[in-house]
């Protein structure tokens, strides 16, 4: 080794040995051994990439890549240690196992500052080094990215960019750009190609400037490389999604493929596609009468009551009021057709601005979630007109004539109310009245009204509605107003009197042309008990010229209403007065069931008939008060709800106060007045915890005062006082803690109420004591009085100052002292002292004299008794200690204020006037709450004693002015225990709401399919866990009205769980069935295509199909594996068939090829015969030319016949043949020649064996 390769050896050996990098291979020892140097690597096993690349392993574009990134990994790293590795180039990568690269050589690696080698010189391989390499100039690191780019060109296309010899391909690298990518081999051909243009750019300043840049790159090709992959597999899925009609499923696809490319045409317009279909789908299942158990909006589907021209009907619960009511949504043909929407959306707006009992209500307009349109209307059970007269119950006779007028006299009342408003029906007709099972007619399907604001969307030219029952001028096409209602009515009076249609045809035409040409057989000769004067009516309604009809429905209406009473005059006073009572007794039955409207109805048709009918004009005055009453609760319930939402609770309550008063059962009203009150007593616990935290910050009692605001907020989370206090007193608690401990010097503190109790006077004469017998009317009896009543104030005055004052006069929530403790006996001792002060208090009079103090220790007292029942005996200790302060001050307080009384009138009045004062809160709380029609009797009681108190007081004197106070009191006990029973009912009511609301949910997941483990991986069974966890929390917690909405949520989770789960099971078989069914499919070839049984099983596999999509998955799994059945039996035929054939091929070539070696023998041999027996040369012009050919032994001699390639057509029992036969011969000089002979035969199957039947 001479000096130069040494000094490049050890070099390299230098430059490895002090690079650390996992992409680097790693250099252990450099020696020399008998002058030969060596170096100590890492064993690495592998193949080098140039190996790869000459090879063209096959290797994915994220393979190359990963390479790719590796290795600017390590030359980074190179980089960074100020190395140029100057040689990079496939061979010198090492690909380990596990995809791991190793970069090797840095033989002719050089620091950036060596000066080995000089400019004008070059080292590398011709083939990777940069231009500025080639030329001898200086190069820097961006020499190795160069070189890297030519790597990764040859990586990617297995070729380099450069070809050539040495000198062309430095040549190409200084003047040349590479060949750009081809577009079909290679993926992310534009990124790849920027990225390699920016690595070979001739100029070091515009390539890259550092490895970690090239990384980047890289790793961006990489992340939109993997996005399309992405792609292509969420397309794939949603496509299979599609096609199951998952449309729900597919539509998350192409979301997230716009997330990845929001630019991405196919998915935008796919996603189209599938909201269309997906809209279709539920539009259809609507159609169906699929729907019938599902919730939309807040509506539950329950049967399917029939189509109409522009909309389907369906029977449903509102969840919310518990009623029942028909839903009509749009028929899909006219979903997309927006003159049908908007005549849709315009029957919804034309009814529901009617009030009149003859027209349908409607309660509101909704859409689904698929966006389909709704109307939302009062449900009556009955039939139609139409049915009834299908069913032949068609009034015929004189009888009957009354009945079938009023019916008719009701549909002109409703229409009349309509035409007032500018409303034209235009489809009347008698399937669109509804006749109820109680007897009241009932006007719907406003569907194509006409508001007379808005006529521009039936355009002139257009006819809609029933052939039967339109007028002339809607056949041609003319100009409609009110009139073709008019007309519409008269021919169903027609049809209902006479039990046909005045006009008819075999066909539409001719119908058309009788209603507008030809007049009507007179009704009288079909039915002779038609009036003269009702005859006239039907026969005015039906003239073909508008202008001659009845110029209003009132008009017809008050005529047909003659026509009516005219009747009840003939039929006599016996039956009037039958009739009469009929109405009534209708009415009664519809007051009592609330339905105020139709109960009007009755009672006026009764003052038609007889105007001096007392009972049914008051009945019809008190249904017109109920329904004003309802009017009122309406407008009280909306007012009511927008005073709860803004959080003014009081006017809330006000107005469900007064609806409760107006209706007792008004169960929202009720729903809402628990919650205020809830929220009230809420309020009400957080002010007493307020005024107890404050107590406990005055008094440093830190710790409990924590406890008390943690309380407040755990029931309030924004209450800002609260939270403030809660900030001191945390503060405070620290500051305690840091503290030296004081000895606290004993000190009994002495419970007193909130109101102080002054005990009497030291030194002072005692206001008890009765003042000597002196007339109040001398100056000595005056004077006596005022100093008595000045004693006695400056003693209440004083004691309540000191009280007031000294630091221990605050009322005292009790600490645990000594003698407490955690066990129950003196927790019981300090009970039993409680109870026996509360009773000598409340016999003292507490409850007239000192009832503010006596209630604080009730308070305390109940406080106690629930801590003793939770086991917390030293608070319970303590409150009944705290409570034995307050019975005892108010035993004390009474009985001083007794004495005063006695002592003073003035004085008793005062107090009595206080009693009043209670007494009239306890009234006005529970008014608000609804006391006077919930809780009537104790109510009414208070009232009486109210009363009674009144009238003592405003007697005057002692005696009356105790007798008030009494009743006072009494009155305000009766006040009280009015709202406690109201509140016991709305919690009541509330409670058993909740628990129907809980078995309805039990129910629900009781009826879930499955097992426990497949239920709970459910996202909506696992939901409805969720919803029942928290309403049974809530329940326990007694928020009754929270725990029903829960349970509700969670029935409905169920619900949809088990409609999910029920079908899981069924459409995975019918997966797996069509699965199976495809691959049977998938081996047919075109003529098993062909085959009848094929065919049958396409029509079975497209009856499986629609069954998969109206998700009949039991009938899709069966047809599928029917069809599968089919598919093997054909493909087993083919299969024989294929087999047959090919042995039968096999066997043909063989006899062909036995054909060819014959031709080669027999000609070899000069057998001219033999091959005439073959059927070859047998024209007269071969055979002649051929039998010379073979007999001129002396010049043709040895003759050869090489075979060339053989073409053969077989096709059943017939072949084609041909080859080219080359004749090698000697002549007579023993010199080789050679000619050719192209031949060509037919040949056939004959008995077996293939015979050739014509030679060329």
């Amino acid at each position: 080794m001479d000096q130069e390769m040494r000094e490049r050896f050890y070099r390299e050996a230098r430059a490895s040995g002090k690079l650390q990098h996992e992409n680097l291979a790693v250099v252990y020892d450099v020696g020399e051994i008998e002058g030969r140097p060596y170096i100590v690597m890492e064993y690495l096993k592998g193949k080098d990439l140039g190996a790869m690349i000459k090879a063209k392993t096959p290797l994915t574009l994220p393979q190359k890549l990963d390479y790719s990134r590796q290795i600017c990994k390590g030359l980074a790293f190179v980089h960074s240690e100020n190395i140029i590795h100057r040689d990079i180039k496939p061979e010198n990568i090492m690909i380990v196992d596990g995809g791991k690269v190793k970069i090797l050589d840095f033989g002719i690696a050089r620091p950036v500052s060596s000066k080995l080698t000089q400019a004008g010189t070059r080292v590398g391989t011709p083939w990777y080094m940069s231009p500025e390499q080639i030329k001898g100039d200086g190069i820097d690191k961006r020499s190795d990215i160069f070189s890297f780019g030519v790597l990764f060109y040859e990586l990617l296309t297995y070729r380099r960019p450069f070809e050539g010899d040495d000198t062309t391909v430095m040549y190409k690298i200084v003047h040349e750009e590479p060949p750009a990518l081809q577009l079909d081999d290679i993926e992310m051909r534009e990124e790849l190609q920027a990225l390699l243009a920016k690595c070979l750019a001739k100029s070091a300043n515009d390539r890259y400037n550092n490895f970690a840049e090239v990384t980047g790159a890289l790793e961006a090709v990489e992340a939109k490389w993997r996005d399309q992959q992405r792609i292509k597999t969420l397309l794939a899925e949603a496509e299979t999604l599609t096609l199951q009609r998952n449309f729900q499923q597919a539509l998350t696809r192409f979301d997230e493929i716009l997330r990845l490319d929001p630019q991405h045409a196919e998915a935008q317009s796919r996603r189209q596609e599938c909201l269309g279909q997906d809209k279709d789908r539920r539009t259809m299942k609507v159609m169906a009468g699929q729907i019938v158990g599902e919730t939309i909006s807040h509506y539950r589907i329950l049967e399917r009551l029939g189509a109409g021209g522009m909309g389907v009907v369906y029977k449903a619960e509102d969840i919310k009021l518990k009623r029942l009511v028909a839903l009509k949504f749009l028929l899909p043909e006219l979903s997309r057709d927006e003159s049908a929407t908007k005549r849709f959306v315009r029957e919804a707006q034309a009814v529901s601005s009617l009030d009149h009992p003859n027209i349908c209500t409607v309660h509101e307009i909704d859409e689904s979630e698929n966006g389909q349109l709704f109307i939302c209307m009062t449900y009556y059970e009955g039939q139609t007109l139409r049915e009834i007269i299908r069913a032949g119950k068609t009034p015929t006779g004189v009888a009957s004539l009354s009945s079938s007028l009023d019916m008719v006299i009701d549909i002109a009342s409703g229409i009349a109310k309509a035409h007032e408003q500018g409303i034209t029906h235009r489809d009347l007709k008698p399937s669109n009245i509804i006749i109820t099972k109680d007897g009241a007619v009932k006007i719907v399907d406003f569907g194509l009204a006409k508001l007379a604001s808005n006529t521009k969307i039936t355009k002139t030219g257009t006819t809609v509605g029933t052939l039967a029952y339109m007028s002339p001028e809607q056949i041609k096409g003319h100009d409609v107003d009110h009139r073709c209602d008019i007309w519409a009515l008269g021919v169903t009076l027609y049809e209902l009197m006479t039990g046909k249609l005045p006009f008819e045809g075999e066909q539409e035409l001719s119908l058309l042309y009788a209603i507008v040409n030809e007049e009507p057989a007179p009704p009288s000769k079909i039915n002779p008990a038609i009036s003269p004067a009702l005859e006239s009516i039907i026969r005015q309604a039906l003239q073909k010229a508008p202008e001659n009809r009845f110029a209003a429905m009132q008009e017809m209406y008050e005529a047909l209403r003659k026509v009516r009473q005219q009747t009840s005059r003939e039929k006599g006073l016996t039956e009037t007065k039958s009739e009469i009572s009929g109405l009534t007794a209708k009415g009664k039955m519809f007051f009592e069931r609330h339905e105020y409207h139709e109960a009007l109805s009755r009672f006026k048709a009764v003052l038609e008939i007889d105007p001096e009918n007392q009972q049914a004009r008051d009945l019809a005055a008190e249904c017109e008060y109920k329904l004003s009453e309802l009017e009122q609760i309406s407008l009280l319930l909306d007012a009511g709800k927008r005073s709860f939402e803004k959080g003014e609770l009081k006017e809330a309550l006000n107005c469900f106060s007064e609806i409760l008063a107006l209706d007792p059962k008004h169960a929202e009203a009720a729903d809402f007045v628990a919650q205020i009150q809830k929220v009230n007593e809420q309020n009400e616990r957080i002010e007493k915890l307020l005024v107890d935290a404050d107590f406990y910050v005055k008094r440093e009692k830190f710790a409990q005062a924590v406890e008390a605001y943690q309380k407040i907020l755990a029931l309030d989370p924004a209450n800002k006082a609260a939270a403030r206090g809660l900030q001191k007193a945390q503060k405070g608690l620290e500051e305690s803690k840091r503290a030296p401990a004081v000895t606290p010097r004993p000190r009994v503190t002495t419970p007193r109420p909130r109101v102080p109790t002054p005990p009497p006077a030291v030194g002072l004469p005692t206001p008890l004591a009765r003042p000597p017998k002196t007339s109040s009317k001398t100056p000595a009896g005056v004077a006596w009085r005022i100093a008595a009543i000045s004693v006695a104030a400056i003693a209440v005055i004083g004691f309540g100052l000191w009280q007031f004052l000294r630091p221990s006069s605050t009322q005292p929530p009790v600490e645990k002292t000594a003698q407490q403790s955690d066990s129950p006996g003196p927790a019981t001792e300090a009970q039993k002292t409680a109870a026996r002060l509360r009773a000598e208090a409340e016999q003292a009079g507490a409850e007239t004299w000192a009832s503010t103090t006596l209630q604080m220790g009730v308070q305390e007292q109940e406080k106690g008794d629930r801590a003793f029942a939770q086991d917390d005996y030293a608070a319970a200790q303590a409150a009944y200690e705290t409570a034995a302060g307050y019975f005892r001050n108010a035993k004390t307080e009474a009985q001083q204020n007794l004495m005063l009384a006695e002592s003073d009138v003035n004085r008793l009045s005062e107090l009595v006037m206080a009693v009043k004062r209670d007494m009239e809160r306890e009234k006005t709380a529970a008014a608000r709450a609804g006391a006077p029609t919930l809780a009537r009797v104790a109510f009414n009681n208070g009232l009486r004693l109210e009363k009674d108190g009144d009238a003592k007081a405003a007697a005057g004197g002692e005696a009356n002015w105790r007798a008030a106070q009494q009743a006072y009191a009494g009155a305000r006990d009766s006040f009280r225990q009015a709202r406690e029973e109201v509140a016991r009912m709305a919690m009541t009511r509330t409670r058993e709401n909740a628990e129907n609301a809980r078995n309805e949910m039990i129910n629900a997941r009781q009826q879930v399919p499955g097992g426990e483990e497949d239920k709970r991986a459910n996202a909506k069974y696992a939901r409805g866990l969720q919803a029942e966890a928290a309403g049974e929390q809530q329940y326990q917690g007694e928020d009754y009205a929270a725990a029903q909405n829960s349970f509700r949520q969670a029935r409905d989770s169920y619900v949809e769980a088990g409609r999910e789960l029920g079908t899981t099971a069924a459409q995975s078989q019918a997966d797996a069935a069509r699965q199976a069914m495809s691959e049977a499919k998938s081996k047919i070839d075109k003529e098993g295509a062909a085959e009848p049984q094929y065919q049958q099983a396409v029509q079975i596999e497209n009856e499986a199909g629609a069954a998969y999509r109206d998700n009949d998955f039991d009938r899709a799994a069966s047809r599928y594996q029917d069809a599968e059945k089919l598919y093997l039996a054909v493909g087993s035929a083919a299969g024989d068939k294929r087999s047959r054939e090919r042995e039968r091929l096999a066997a043909a070539e063989r006899e062909i090829q036995n054909l060819i070696n014959s031709f080669k023998t027999n000609f070899e041999k000069r057998n001219l015969a033999a091959l005439q027996a073959l059927n070859i040369f047998t024209r007269k012009d071969d055979a002649e030319g051929w039998s010379a050919f073979f007999k001129d032994r002396q010049n043709i001699k040895n003759i050869q016949v090489v075979i060339g390639e053989v073409s053969r057509q077989i096709s059943g029992k017939n072949a084609t043949v041909s080859f080219t036969a080359r004749i090698d011969f000697e002549n007579n000089k023993g010199e080789p020649k050679s000619t050719t002979l192209p031949v060509s035969w037919k040949a056939e199957e004959r008995n077996g064996n293939w015979v050739i039947v014509d030679y060329q």
